[in-house]
């Protein structure tokens, strides 16, 4: 999450040299870490050499500005916001510029090349030499994060994000195009192909009161039309599903494997199913046998769809996957077992040609993290991991033709993008344990150009002045220099914060939001040091902002603190609220808070010793990050994608405009909307009142 920083804090400044403070700063030599893997030792003498250490002098609170926004009256109960007039059209237009980036779920081989869903786009490589695969092609941006990839012939069927169903021709895997379109679905999870018929299973278009899932048939009556011809309700939750012959095998999250008859594919009927008493996750099929991990390895005869049978139940205390393929007599699949301290993750090989007797005949560890999938063609596996915590995400090649050694041979990190901050026409991403530049400067080419890493996982990060500002669970705050956008170079680091840390710099003073709200000396970015504190209890994780000598933090409670002596901060005001929040803007007299499921919220902050909520705006799907430019504010909804709200009547708020997509984090520079989001990486939109 990113906050942005609005206002100016005008204050003397005295010029003095300052010497470090031993008692309260951690140096790079008493850090946990070695300092070669934080600082460039070359830079100290050159940034000393380009500024002086300097200190604010703490000067009196200003009045804020005048401003054309109205001052609002303040009202006991927080109203609602809507206008209850009818809201008029959607005014703002977007226009999309460009996309990079995302996580990947899905890949298929096929001949000569790998499939690879990358965030929105279908990713081409050539696997002529699996050692060193090369990009030969991409798709456009589809309707949303890539879930499934299945190619048959010379289609690809995917399934892109829980909303739309696509058909690509692949003919020229250097120029792939999409001929067929199915929209306006939800919540699908799977899809599966079996010759003019594709199923989706999922919550479909309408979800049930009991939890179970739909499974939806769709006829492909030829590449370039897609119909639904039928929908009927399964007993449960689909946690995998698969098709061999005229039969389709699934499991459901109530520990049953089902079977059903797909004689009349418009039509299946349900033959029988096998209660496991266990969990049932991802499985594969071969002649007569289903392999479904579940903790371990449950093996069932399937040789009689009428009659299956378990012929092995083993479990392990595994934590869990998703993952499992089989070729010839040897089934793969992953183990994960995650703690607080990180995830470990091994591949396992197992001989089935006894099935009664499976064989464990070798293994690997240190596979990505945040298991999705794999697929295995003659003899190397192709592996693919969303990540999760500090431990990256991405797409690797295993060669597996000495089963007993198997190996990792390639290796590709996805770029999820998340909390993202702007500056020169670079956009800056902290997330996992890295930093990502990406050139923006030409949206429609962006690309990352830059990296850096860091110990640990990273939250939020924040910019002034040509240097980023992060934490990094559990190492603390660095500062890193980002005048070279290719060549990121960690300044200095001090002790003390952790991931959930958030922050706001304003003029050389940085204020860390953690168990408590501290002031941090940084006007030499060579030698920040801690100044003031104050206590507030259960604060980690609220956002932060300040203006006009103030900070404002926007958590369970609203807190306001005067900062005009960053030695000394004085808490000024405490106000409990009935919700939490996750981001912060100014509008005018206003501070917005983005809420999450409880919308925005609006406070009066016009005497900010007597802060005042004055009403709040519900947002359908929740409002998670909010950039303000004049009097419109621009909301990241999660699933619902990007609202615009006018607040040029502040007691009467229309939406304006509507962007669909996944948006977790937003910046707008002028025209510009940046949407970061974890799954489908960055999209960069130019937006425009007609």
């Amino acid at each position: 999450m990113r906050f942005r920083l609005s206002g100016i804090i005008i204050s003397l400044f005295v010029l003095i040299l300052l010497g470090c403070r031993p008692d309260q700063q951690s140096s790079i030599g008493e850090s946990p870490m070695p300092a070669p893997s934080f600082v460039d030792s070359q830079i100290q003498d050159q940034f000393a050499l380009e500024s002086l250490k300097r200190k604010i002098t703490p000067t009196q609170t200003q009045t804020p500005p005048a401003t054309p926004f109205p001052t609002p009256t303040p009202t006991p109960v927080s109203p609602s916001l809507l206008a209850s007039a009818v809201t008029p059209p959607s005014q703002i237009e977007f226009e999309f510029l460009g996309q990079v980036g995302g996580l990947s779920e899905a890949v298929a081989v096929h001949g000569e090349y790998v499939f690879l869903g990358v965030g929105p786009r279908i990713w081409v490589f050539d696997l002529s030499n699996p050692k060193n695969l090369k990009l030969v092609g991409q798709s456009e941006v589809l309707s949303g994060y890539l879930r499934e990839i299945i190619v048959q012939d010379q289609l690809a069927y995917v399934l892109a994000g829980d909303h739309a169903m696509a058909v690509l021709d692949i003919t020229d895997p250097r120029t792939l195009t999409v001929v067929a379109e199915l929209s306006s679905l939800d919540n699908f999870d799977h899809l599966i192909i079996n010759g003019e018929y594709a199923y989706m299973a999922g919550a479909g278009h309408t979800s049930t009161d009991d939890g179970q899932d739909l499974l939806t048939t769709v006829k492909l009556s030829n590449q370039h039309s897609l119909a639904i011809v039928n929908q009927i309700v399964l007993p449960t939750n689909i946690t995998n599903i698969k098709i061999w012959g005229q039969y389709a095998y699934f499991t459901g999250s109530n520990n049953i494997f089902y079977i059903y008859n797909l004689t009349d594919p418009e039509k299946p009927v349900e033959v029988s199913q096998v209660d496991t008493g266990e969990y049932l996750g991802n499985f594969a099929l071969t002649e007569g046998y289903t392999y479904i991990y579940s903790g371990g390895l449950t093996i069932i005869d399937i040789r009689s769809p009428q009659n299956p049978v378990v012929i092995r139940s083993k479990s392990k205390l595994i934590w869990s996957t998703r993952v499992v393929a089989i070729e010839g007599n040897l089934a793969y699949f992953v183990d994960q077992f995650c703690d607080v301290c990180g995830c470990a993750t091994t591949l396992n090989i197992v001989d089935i040609s006894d099935p009664g007797n499976p064989q464990v005949i070798g293994e690997l560890n240190g596979v990505l993290s945040g298991i999705s999938d794999l697929v295995v063609s003659d003899g190397f596996i192709f592996y693919i991991a969303t990540g999760n915590c500090s431990n990256r995400g991405g797409f690797q090649v295993i060669d597996v033709r000495d089963p007993s050694n198997p190996r990792i041979v390639y290796t590709q990190y996805a770029t999820g993008i998340s909390n993202i901050a702007l500056s020169d026409g670079y956009i800056y991403s902290a997330s996992w344990s890295e930093i990502l530049t990406i050139d923006v400067r030409q949206p429609s080419n962006s690309t990352v150009v830059g990296k850096l890493d860091m110990p640990s996982t990273t939250h939020e990060i924040i910019l002034e002045n040509g240097y980023a500002y992060l934490t990094s669970w559990p190492y603390g705050l660095f500062i890193v220099d980002i005048r070279y956008p290719r060549n990121l170079r960690i300044m200095s680091h001090l002790d003390g914060w952790y991931d959930q840390s958030s922050l706001a710099v304003d003029d050389g003073i940085l204020c860390i939001l953690d168990f408590n709200f501290s002031a941090v000396d940084v006007s030499n970015p060579l030698d920040p040091h801690k100044l003031g504190s104050v206590e507030l209890r259960f604060g980690s994780g609220s956002p932060v902002a300040t203006r006009w000598g103030f900070a404002y933090v926007a958590g369970y409670k609203f807190w306001v603190i005067n900062i005009d002596d960053p030695d000394t901060p004085v808490l000024v005001s405490d106000i409990k609220t009935n919700w939490d929040g996750l981001d912060i803007d100014f509008l005018g007299s206003y501070l917005v808070v983005a809420a999450g499921k409880d919308g925005l919220r609006i406070m009066d902050i016009s005497d900010p010793g007597h802060p005042v909520e004055f009403g709040h705006l519900p947002v359908e799907g929740g409002a998670y990050a909010l950039s303000v430019i004049d009097n419109l504010v621009f909301v990241a909804s999660g699933e619902g994608g990007v609202l615009v709200f006018d607040f040029s009547n502040p007691s009467a708020v229309h939406q304006v405009g509507h962007y669909d997509g996944l948006a977790n984090d937003i910046l707008l520079a002028g025209d510009r909307l940046y949407i970061g989001n974890w799954e489908t990486g960055l999209t960069i939109l130019r937006w425009s009142i007609p």
